[in-house]
């Protein structure tokens, strides 16, 4: 007998079989398809999660592309001197190779003065009236009076003047130790200093006497003498600044060599070849068949992923006629194929081939006015591959939504059908339950009824 209410089911009271078990490995028997299909379902969303890295992937080494297709990549350089300490060159954009001879005859600096000496910098008066500061044609005049008569307060005034200068206090030692110090702002001959204290009365007065001209900066360059208000002189040479530091002693040049940066342009090759192999990896890790364990990976024999695969291997396969030059592929920089596709550069082959065809090298890449170049290629090729309209990996995501859309109908459909076969079960079990309860009670019924006539 089974009795019921609307939460809880009593089973198998009357036959004595645990039809709830029945019944609920008889669902897990019907539910096995549905399992596939989910099976499935999961295996389909983790391959459109791996083209959508691969596609990460490819952009990344499209970006790389991008770059090492554009001349301006590749023009870097580096700059050496046969003795420091007296300029630092700095490469500023694309440079002229070569070596050139420089002489720094002078360094750009300010003029400065210094005031004649006072016992101390708070008590003793300068004088009143007016002090005028005249820089580069410029004068300002500073009013001195009980407010400001003192060294210590005069310098407060004079920098906060307008005037193009700076003021500070020096300790000389001695009696009258305290000096009062200006000097120009910038540096350059033409911010030369004209201080007239002749405008002061009483007081100790003050004087002042010039301890460093103001002067320019001057290099000469192969001869050619090039003068600055700064230490800092741009596009001295193209592509080239220079700091000047120190000057040199007479008759002595310094050889300045700009050369190709070789480390910079290795540092090219190998941001391209990191990019590939982390695609390259990709492909052997996910769509590799292993001969020795029997095992393959998710995308394994996927149709879209040879066929990017193979375009790759014709690109970086196949020679670029035309470019001028010897090397017209990969492998003649020293990128060696490894057994898992990606590659090693053989930094001894590099070097050679950086030393002594450099341009060639650079060409593979950005190509020519009428030739395109690896970097153009690729760029392509990848555009080609990712296009959101026409492209391989697009379309297979489309391919994916589509299948996974119709599994998951699928799927419902068969839960829909599941729930009705489990609830049949169930009437079925219970009807059964009912019979057998009613057979025992008419059994039970004949069975007193015989003991009565007896």
């Amino acid at each position: 007998m089974e009795v019921r209410n609307p939460a809880i089911t009593f089973s198998g009271l009357a036959s004595g079989l645990d039809t709830a078990g029945i019944v609920e490995n008889l669902v897990k028997l019907e539910r096995m398809p549905i399992d596939k299909l989910e099976a499935r379902k999961s295996i389909m969303e983790k391959q459109k999660d791996l083209f959508q890295d691969l596609s990460d992937k490819l952009q990344a080494l499209e970006d790389i592309a991008e770059k090492l297709k554009k001349s301006s990549s590749w023009d870097v350089y580096e700059s050496s001197m046969s003795e420091s300490g007296y300029f630092k060159a700095n490469i500023t954009g694309q440079a002229t190779t070569g070596t050139h001879h420089v002489k720094v005859n002078s360094v750009a600096q300010s003029e400065v003065e210094t005031s004649n000496g006072y016992a101390d910098t708070t008590a003793t008066s300068v004088g009143a009236g007016t002090l005028s500061i005249t820089v580069d044609g410029e004068t300002t005049d500073i009013t001195v009076d009980s407010s400001n008569d003192t060294l210590g307060s005069l310098v407060d005034s004079i920098n906060n003047s307008g005037a193009n200068v700076k003021a500070w206090l020096i300790n000389s030692g001695g009696d009258e130790p305290y000096q009062l110090v200006i000097s120009s702002a910038d540096t350059g001959e033409d911010q030369a200093i004209t201080i007239d204290a002749g405008g002061l009365t009483g007081g100790q007065g003050l004087s002042f006497t010039q301890v460093q001209d103001a002067a320019d900066a001057s290099v000469t360059v192969d001869g050619i003498t090039v003068a600055s208000a700064t230490n800092e002189i741009e596009n001295i040479l193209p592509g080239l600044s220079m700091d000047v530091l120190n000057v040199t002693e007479a008759g002595q040049e310094i050889a300045l060599v700009i050369s190709p940066d070789k480390d910079a342009v290795k540092d090219n090759i190998k941001d391209f070849m990191d990019a590939y192999n982390d695609i390259a990896e990709f492909f052997h890790k996910q769509a590799h068949y292993n001969e020795t364990t029997k095992e393959a990976g998710p995308l394994s024999g996927d149709s879209a992923i040879r066929s990017i695969q193979m375009d790759f291997q014709k690109l970086f396969m196949t020679p670029i006629s035309g470019l001028g030059g010897g090397i017209t592929s990969l492998g003649e920089l020293g990128l060696k194929t490894q057994s898992d596709g990606t590659y090693e550069l053989d930094e001894t082959e590099f070097e050679d081939v950086a030393e002594e065809n450099l341009d060639e090298l650079i060409r593979l890449f950005t190509g020519t006015s009428s030739v395109d170049g690896l970097g153009t290629k690729i760029d392509e090729l990848v555009t080609q591959i990712t296009d959101p309209l026409e492209g391989i990996i697009p379309n297979r995501a489309t391919g994916f939504d589509e299948s996974i859309s119709q599994l998951d109908d699928q799927i419902q459909e068969a839960e829909a059908r599941l729930v009705e076969y489990e609830k049949n079960l169930k009437h079925k079990f219970t009807t059964l339950e009912t019979l057998i309860s009613e057979m025992q009670a008419q059994q039970n019924y004949l069975a007193a009824g015989s003991i009565y006539r007896a």
